[in-house]
């Protein structure tokens, strides 16, 4: 189901900052974040919110993540252990390692609703399924 959605939307991963020819170069450090201890990180500062890039850029850690042909995106960081819990997530919402960044070994953290987790106050809670337990995608309004 991952794979499907993943090619449906055609995601496109753009560097956020930076000039306009550099290519994106994952972070030194992916995280992967313990399943069940999905609080034991501090909050990450833009983790969630709305990003464009190079208008309006991702702090450093994270990544711009839109969709095709969407000019804004949401800031989100890499994790290389799908299904797991990605850490520093803003309070009240859970961030799951789903994106894979094809050929690279490194995926992206997505943020899903429902079953007591909300979305980022710069996302909104859709029907599209997440994952296996029911939850749904967070996404741009």
């Amino acid at each position: 189901m991952r794979n499907t959605f993943f090619i449906l939307l055609s995601l496109v991963l753009v560097e956020c900052g930076g000039d306009e020819d550099r290519v994106y170069q994952p972070p030194n450090e992916a995280v992967s974040g313990p399943a069940d201890h999905p609080g034991a990180a501090p909050p990450l500062a833009g983790f969630g919110r709305e990003c464009a890039p190079y208008a309006n850029p991702c702090p450093d850690q994270l990544v711009c993540l839109k969709s095709m042909g969407s000019a804004l995106g949401y800031c989100t960081r890499t994790c290389v252990q799908p299904g797991s819990v990605c850490p520093g997530a803003p309070e009240g919402t859970r961030a799951t390692c789903t994106f894979e960044l094809r050929g690279s070994g490194l995926h992206l953290c997505s943020f899903g609703c429902g079953k007591g987790y909300t979305c980022p106050p710069d996302l909104e809670c859709q029907a599209t399924p997440l994952d296996a337990e029911g939850l749904r995608r967070c996404e741009l309004p």
